[in-house]
């Protein structure tokens, strides 16, 4: 719902910084009980976090083995404001990063 999108941001305790990249950080944090990821943007930014934001909210990228979005929020005093993108945590990491670290066995 768009009223728990315009909420999150102050209801997530973030615990540690996970990754970080070119548009952001991304943190672990637990909101309602559930460990969540949160892709922080900071403002200059901002294109770049709608852009994210739209393509979750596509209907089409409802799936499975598509990474799980929850919302997006921003949250900011009147110094400085930050975009978060709240998805599904995996502890094993991005796809990328289980690829890059994980053998097979024949």
């Amino acid at each position: 719902p768009l009223l728990v999108q315009r909420t999150i941001a102050k209801q997530i305790q973030m615990i540690q910084q996970v990754g970080k990249g070119r548009y952001g950080e991304v943190w672990m944090g637990k909101w309602r009980g559930e460990k969540v990821a949160v892709k922080v943007f900071s403002t200059p930014e901002e294109a770049s976090w709608f852009r994210e934001t739209e393509i979750y909210q596509t209907v089409l990228m409802r799936h499975e083995n598509i990474l799980g979005f929850i919302a997006a929020d921003i949250k900011g005093t009147g110094s400085w404001t930050h975009l978060y993108l709240i998805t599904d945590y995996h502890e094993k990491g991005s796809l990328y990063d289980f690829l890059q670290y994980t053998t097979l066995d024949n």
